[in-house]
Order: structure tokens, then C-alpha cells, then sequence
């Protein structure tokens, strides 16, 4: 039965209220973000926050839990994987804020790290003794306006006393991973390293540091020392302050190569081995073309928590989910005018193209591991009906209500997302994210003209990913 709680919410709201207006944003990103990323390039939707991203994925994972059985053991499972991502994504976002809002004065980096990232480094640190592993958001944040980009770390304990880091990456800095395939340009997204041993409890701590560092450092405004005295030193020094701010790639990849030599650590081959030595499969991804990285990089995630079978079939669930999502933005409530346009039909319908691709991929195999037939069938059936909605110019015909179409609706996912979208400003994407999402200066839900000059400038419209 679907979920109708945030359409029936809409659909008695006669004021377009900022809080609608979030939801609605946030309906709109993870759509593109599933369904659209090479599209979403130079759009205001790329970007979003890990926080955003994790919760989205949790939320379907729980849902599907109770409809799909016979992978509720893999949703489970990850359930547990993204559960424990999101606990230590909030105790990041909480030294973020803190960071942020009260702009601490430090003699130098080190202070920093000491005084506040230390503490972060400790609770993690923490975790890892006593549960084994830690995976923790990484990555970095953007200065002065800059792009920042998401990450993810993980970190295992092995019985023999020795570590396992490994590195999980869709965007920037895909270069330093293995390359597998020049022609198509694809590549391993993870990368794996052993570390025999630390030689103490600090220097595990310091290896966490280093890892936070990229994503708090930017935050700071001011310089280190009061301002007179750097101005005391001259420009040199400001300007040395204001590129110390600013992390990227190389800078990210460079500093944790560097650690890791210190460290005698080794790389392990195949890379997934690190997490489980009993996986044999290979991942290969082209990667993001756009600001997606923090539902791409959870993507890679996915697969290793599932199954084969489960994460092709999860996938193809949400991006259904997420196409019913933004169907029902055009024919559901008070916002229907917004979305009832040929720049949304053009969205849908390239999304709906590609879904359609890969349901046919998995029908061709003949094998009712993944979809049974009927459901391959309903799927199919209902994104055609879509189809020849969207393709009818007569907005006056009967359009069936989201409800009629199959699996649950999470629509009112979004009402719980919308109370977390923008409390924080954390921008762990390759965009800032207050650049793309300020509605509350915009006072708009989708101004036409972004659809219109980003979204749609070519009607021919492909990507293999």
C-alpha cells in the first residue's frame, strides 16, 4: 500500500511554505542524482549533503525490508552498514557546526587538531575497539566558495592485530585508483591498504586526524592568530593562511599516501578482498560526471553490503521510487503548475529511458533471481503508462494518482528529510552546497528558467554509465 502521507500533505496546503519548498528540492536532487548525472552538470541541484544522501537510502532500505522478503536478510545487512555511516556522519556534523558557528582562534593546525578534531578522532577511535570497524564520511570541504567532495573511509580491525583502510571514491581524485579500462574509462572505486600495526593507541588517533582534517579546516574563516598580528607579518603570510584552507584531490590522496608510508602499509589486491576475504567480484564504475558524489560514492557502498541480485534489484527500486516521486509533483496538490511542463516531461522521460534499459538487461539474462517475470512485466507497464502521459500535451485528460502505481511511494520520507536538509550547511559535495539550495532567498520550488537552461538544452539525450 503506498505511503500518502506527504501528497495528502500537499494536497491541503493552499500556501507554498518553505518547508514544502525544501521537500520539493530535495525530491528533485535525489531524483537527479539517481536517475540524471550527467545531466545535472552546471545545474543548482548538484550537490547535497552526506546526511541527506544516507538518510534517503536508510529510509528505502527499512520500507523494503517488509516488502521484499526474500532480500531481507542483504537489506538488513546494510541497513547496519548505513546505520553506523549515519552515527559517525553526525558526530562529524556536530564539530562542523561547532566549528562554524563559533570560529575559534588557534595558534596553528596543530592546535586545531589538538583542541577539537582530537576529540572527534577519540570517539572514532573509540567505536573501532569495540566494534571492529568504522566507516566514516570523508573527503573535504569547500573554502572560499570552492567545490568540495564526498568520500568514504573504512577502517577494519583484523584478528592478527592488523588494519584495513580502505578508501571509497566516484569522483575526484579516481585517478589515483586503478584504471581498468582506458577505452570506456572506467575504474576500480575503492582502494584497500593493510597496515600491520600501529605502534600505539596515539598513532591510530593521529591517523584519524589526518583523515578529518580536510573537512574541518575549511570551515574556519579567520586566520590562526588575531588578525594584526598576521597583517604585522605582511601579505605572504594572509595568503599562506588562505591556501592552507583549501583542499582538494591531490592534496586529500597526497596527504593519506604520504601517511600511509609511514605507516609500512601495503595495498591489497583485489581491493574488495580488504572488506571481505571471501569476495571475489569486481566493481567498475565510469564514475560521476557531475556534483552527485554523495549518493554516487553510497552506490559503491551498497554493492558491498548486498548481493549481487539485491543491489541490482534495490537499484532499480529506488530509481522507480524516485520517478514516481517527481510524476507525483505533476499531478498531485497545489504544485502541479510548477512541474507541469515539457522541461519535468523531458527529465522523467530520460530517466524512464535508462530505468527501462536496465530492466531490459536483467530480463535478458532469463533469470527470476533478481525480478520475477510479472514483476519485470508490472514495472514496464507502468513506466509506459508514464511515458504516454507525459508524451499527451492535453493536461485536461484524467492522469491516474501515484497511488495506483506499485511498491511503496516514500514520498513522506521527505517530510522527515525536510527537518535536516537545512539545519546544516555542510558542503561534502562538488559544489557548495548554500550555492545551489538558498530558498530562502530564492523564493522559489523550481525557477523554470534553471530547468529550462540546464536541464533540457539537449533533446537528444544519452549516457552509459
Amino acid at each position: 500500500m503506498p505511503h500518502n502521507i506527504f501528497a495528502n500533505r500537499l494536497k491541503s496546503i493552499h500556501v507554498k511554505s518553505l518547508e514544502e519548498e525544501q521537500i520539493i528540492e530535495q525530491i528533485l536532487r535525489d531524483f537527479t542524482h539517481l536517475n540524471l548525472d550527467l545531466r545535472a552538470k552546471g545545474s543548482y541541484l548538484q550537490g547535497n549533503t552526506f546526511t541527506s544522501s544516507i538518510q534517503y537510502i536508510l529510509e528505502l532500505l527499512k520500507i523494503f525490508e517488509t516488502t521484499d522478503l526474500n532480500f531481507q536478510h542483504d537489506l538488513k545487512n546494510t541497513e547496519n552498514y548505513f546505520n553506523d555511516l549515519m552515527d559517525n556522519e553526525n558526530l562529524t556534523g556536530r564539530l562542523e557546526s561547532l566549528i562554524r558557528t563559533t570560529q575559534p582562534r588557534v595558534s596553528s593546525l596543530e592546535e586545531l587538531q589538538n583542541k577539537y578534531i582530537q576529540t572527534l578522532a577519540t570517539e572514532l577511535f573509540e567505536k573501532l575497539q569495540e566494534k571492529g570497524q568504522i566507516l566514516m564520511p570523508g573527503g573535504w570541504n569547500g573554502a572560499h566558495g570552492g567545490p568540495g567532495h564526498a568520500m568514504l573511509y573504512h577502517v577494519l580491525k583484523q584478528e592478527d592485530g592488523s588494519y584495513h583502510f580502505i578508501i571509497y571514491n566516484t569522483g575526484a581524485g579516481s585517478e589515483n585508483h586503478h584504471q581498468e579500462s582506458e577505452i570506456k574509462d572506467k575504474f576500480i572505486p575503492i582502494m584497500s591498504y593493510r597496515i600491520e600495526k600501529f605502534l600505539n593507541e596515539y598513532d591510530l588517533k593521529n591517523f584519524l586526524i589526518e583523515l578529518l582534517t580536510p573537512r574541518i579546516v575549511p570551515l574556519l574563516e579567520k586566520m590562526y592568530e588575531p588578525e594584526e598580528i598576521v597583517y604585522s607579518r605582511g601579505r605572504r603570510e594572509i595568503e599562506s593562511w588562505q591556501k592552507n584552507k583549501i583542499y582538494d584531490a591531490s592534496r586529500v590522496y597526497g596527504t593519506i599516501q604520504k601517511k600511509l608510508r609511514t605507516l609500512d602499509a601495503s595495498k591489497i589486491h583485489p581491493p574488495v578482498s580488504a572488506i571481505n576475504p571471501n569476495f571475489t567480484f569486481k566493481i567498475l564504475t565510469q564514475g560521476q560526471m557531475s556534483g552527485t558524489c554523495s549518493m554516487r560514492v553510497l552506490m559503491v557502498l551498497l554493492r558491498i553490503a548486498m548481493s549481487e541480485a539485491a543491489f541490482k534489484r534495490f537499484c532499480a527500486k529506488i530509481k522507480f521510487q524516485s520517478i514516481q516521486d517527481l510524476f507525483a509533483l505533476q499531478t498531485e496538490g497545489p504544485f502541479q503548475e510548477n512541474f507541469n511542463n515539457q522541461k519535468t516531461d523531458r527529465m522523467l522521460q530520460g530517466a524512464i529511458q535508462k530505468l527501462q534499459t536496465e530492466l531490459k538487461k536483467i530480463d535478458r539474462k532469463n533469470t527470476q533471481e533478481i525480478f520475477l517475470k510479472s514483476e519485470i512485466e508490472d514495472l514496464f507497464s507502468h513506466l509506459s503508462q508514464m511515458v504516454l502521459h507525459i508524451k499527451s500535451r492535453s493536461r485536461k485528460s484524467h492522469i491516474p494518482h501515484f497511488s495506483q502505481f506499485p511498491m511503496t511511494s516514500p514520498l513522506n520520507i521527505h517530510t522527515d528529510l525536510a527537518n535536516s536538509i537545512y539545519k546544516r550547511t555542510v558542503v561534502l559535495n562538488d559544489r557548495p552546497y548554500s550555492e545551489h539550495a538558498d530558498l530562502e532567498k530564492q523564493h522559489a520550488i523550481v525557477p523554470e528558467n534553471i530547468l529550462a537552461n540546464q536541464y533540457c538544452r539537449r533533446k537528444n539525450y544519452s549516457e552509459d554509465h
